[in-house]
């Protein structure tokens, strides 16, 4: 999970949420977003002390879930620094140490102009994680975006040009920042005027070609992590990653600092990470129609975002050699034929504005709102609404049957379609006035016998369509509020059908108890519909991650509870759909930092022995099971995490093995195996073996390798 960063200034008092990680008010018993308990963070003790024996501690820069940044001073050598210290209640956690240490670890190896450099990183006597780092004084990229809109294409270059030299000194040592965003790019601006840029927050970075060498409880098969802005296709499906993977967010970062807006952006971060899976960039012009973007611009943003990393720009190197010199666009004039504000001046302007690191709404581009007269509405509207009725008869809607009478359902059609007419005519106010009158249309459809009832999808279609429209007139607080909605909404819609899920299946629970009680067969009633759930086990994932989504650990968990209570009781405890559940439900509880849970219901052994009773009652052997060897890796990373490191000998050594001969596993990922057993041997001081297994990993990382696996060698 992200962190959430809360700006504040001097001693603030405030609770940290043990579900979400959200830092709230402390005069709060409960969170307000999940109900989970609260504790309070007590650190604001620190200002005025002198933390280390060294730094002395002047205000707070930021607070967040995992940790708080200070501002200190250097009691020796007068120095401005920026002191990062890990919350007390996560010291005891050994998934947060290691994250925060891997974020020391990753910068501390870097030192380039343009990449934050970090001087210090230890524990005190009091057991207090912390790092120091370059206090930067100046504002992000995402807040000059947020003030100023677009940045013109020749100041633009040069921050790309800075990002991308930063970004080849981390990619030569072996870092993967992963998380590239706006947000982690600073921009100063020295005393000759000119800006300078250092990429920031290294807290999910990657040491290559560690990624399959890393701890399964640090980024375990199939765990996302970033920002679902800027993520690579295969960050969002949890794939192995490379440098193109920054490669592909630095694409989504440059793309939105030419218009103002990043190239995809869903209703939630769900949809928004499908969007880059599947979708293909929209045109510069749709974004930003009165930009002026060098066409060969345009071709480096695109040739970063590409789908299949090996048609992206393989390296930082060649990007830098697609884009235009310096100087060679023309600055940006106004009518006069003076030259608009230069990148130096607007950063000045501009005021840092720490915001949620779990940004969920793009940059706001700052548009000139258009106004429609009185008669001119009515006339659209008119016209619009005459149009659709003469069609219903040759065109019918496609909208589900209940909820909404088909009269409701035809005004609110009519309703959107007007307003999507105005909106690409321009006239975002004209739009908004009638999406006012089609959310109150659409939260208002009636059910059978006329009842008022939820259409969680057309609700949501129109909310968020008003998003747009106030994006487009530059109503940026009215956006996020409906942003906020769309979100609430978007959880409530699966909450409820996690209720309906649990309530089924305790009636189902109830039903099962009574047959048994009578003494009849369970296995003569088992293909009643009441009882059969076994092909319900994918739907009931996939709400639970859903819910995982909106982060509703506690709905997620408690519909995973109840669907691995009902399969056994059913099924038994070898039923194959137990498997999918567990993995989720461990998913979950390691979302929370429920940790022990997962070792004291034995999730990750149990899916193993799942996997393997089903791989040998099917057609092929377990060794060619690619789902069973996986669950031995998933199974030899978790006891190796937890010091187990005979039992996880046998599993890792055994997963290789079965991986090495198994067709359908593709060399990037063989390399996780050899990272993960690699890692397994440098612990228990078998280095010869450790680093033989790393170089068979570096090398299953190849282009050579990669091109390999796909004429269909091994």
């Amino acid at each position: 999970m992200q962190e959430q960063v809360q700006s504040s200034s001097g001693k603030t008092e405030s609770k940290i949420c043990l579900i979400c990680h959200k830092a709230v008010s402390s005069d709060l018993s409960k969170c307000p977003d999940d109900g989970g308990d609260l504790i309070n963070t007590k650190q604001d003790r620190l200002i005025g002390e002198t933390f280390a024996n060294r730094y002395k501690i002047l205000s707070i820069v930021g607070q967040g879930g995992m940790s708080t940044v200070y501002k200190a001073q250097h009691t020796y050598m007068e120095r401005i620094v920026a002191v990062k210290l890990l919350h007390p209640h996560l010291v005891s956690d050994p998934v947060s140490v290691q994250r925060f240490q891997q974020e020391a670890k990753a910068a501390a190896s870097l030192c380039h102009a343009n990449i934050i450099t970090v001087f210090d990183f230890g524990v005190t006597e009091d057991g207090l994680a912390f790092l120091v780092m370059d206090y930067l004084e100046g504002p992000s990229l995402g807040d000059l975006l947020d003030r100023a809109g677009a940045v013109p294409p020749d100041e633009a270059v040069d921050i790309f040009r800075q990002v991308l030299k930063g970004l080849s000194h981390a990619h030569r040592k072996g870092v993967v920042h992963r998380d590239l965003k706006p947000r982690n790019l600073v921009l100063a601006v020295d005393e000759d005027g000119t800006v300078q840029v250092k990429i920031v927050d290294f807290g999910i970075a990657k040491m290559v070609p560690q990624d399959g060498a890393e701890s399964q409880h640090l980024t375990q098969t199939g765990e996302v992590f970033g920002s679902p802005i800027y993520m690579s296709p295969e960050q969002c499906s949890g794939q192995p990653l490379d440098l193109r993977s920054d490669i592909y967010s630095w694409g989504c970062v440059m793309f939105e600092t030419l218009t103002g807006s990043p190239p995809f952006l869903g209703k939630n971060a769900v949809e928004t990470m499908s969007m880059h899976v599947n979708d293909d960039p929209p045109n510069f012009k749709e974004i930003a129609p009165n930009a002026n973007i060098p066409r060969e611009l345009q071709d480096v943003v695109i040739g970063c975002l590409r789908k299949d990393p090996k048609k992206r720009y393989q390296n930082t190197a060649e990007i830098l050699e697609a884009l235009p010199v310096p100087g060679g666009i023309p600055p940006k004039q106004s009518q006069t034929g003076t030259v608009v504000m230069r990148l130096g001046d607007m950063v000045q302007n501009t005021t840092p504005n720490p915001i949620s690191i779990r940004t969920k709404t793009p940059r706001k581009t700052k548009k000139h709102l258009v106004k429609i007269s009185s008669r001119g509405l009515a006339t659209t509207f008119g016209i619009a609404f005459m149009s659709l009725f003469s069609l219903i008869a040759f065109f019918p809607f496609t909208v589900e049957e209940v909820p909404g009478t088909p009269m409701q359902k035809m005004w609110w059609q009519t309703e959107m379609w007007t307003a999507g007419k105005l909106m690409e005519l321009r006239y975002p106010g004209a739009a908004l006035t009638i999406l006012k009158h089609a959310v109150y249309d659409v939260s208002n459809f009636s059910g059978p016998g006329g009842k008022p009832m939820k259409n969680y999808d057309s609700e949501l279609l129109t909310l968020t369509k008003q998003a747009e429209a106030y994006l487009l007139s530059g109503q940026t607080a009215l956006q996020d509020e409906t942003i906020e909605k769309i979100v609430q909404l978007d959880r409530e819609r699966y909450d409820k059908r996690a209720i309906r899920l649990i309530n089924d299946m305790a009636k189902s629970q109830k039903h099962v108890e009574e047959l048994i009680a009578s003494g009849d067969s369970l296995e003569r009633h088992i293909g009643e519909k009441e009882l059969n759930w076994a092909g319900q086990v994918r739907h009931i994932v996939e709400i639970a991650r859903r819910l995982d989504a909106n982060y509703a650990y506690g709905r997620e968990y408690q519909l995973l509870f109840s669907a691995s209570a009902l399969m056994r009781r059913l099924y038994g405890d070898n039923f194959i759909g137990l498997a999918d559940i567990y993995e989720q439900m461990a998913d979950c509880l390691l979302n929370q930092d429920r940790v022990e849970e997962i070792g004291d219901k034995e999730l990750y052994s149990k899916i193993k022995n799942i996997r393997l009773v089903h791989a040998k009652e099917g057609a092929k052997k377990p060794e060619e099971d690619e789902n069973y060897i996986r669950s031995a890796l998933h199974l030899g990373q978790w006891q190796r995490d937890r010091s187990q490191f005979a039992e996880a000998q046998i599993n890792l050594e055994n997963a290789v093995k079965m991986a090495e001969k198994c067709k359908k596993i593709k060399p990037d990922q063989l390399a996780e195996y050899y990272g993960s057993l690699a890692d397994l041997y440098e612990q228990t001081k078998n280095f010869t073996e450790a680093q033989k297994h790393r170089q068979k990993a570096q090398k299953m990382c190849s282009p050579e390798a990669i091109e390999a696996s796909v004429r269909g060698k091994h």
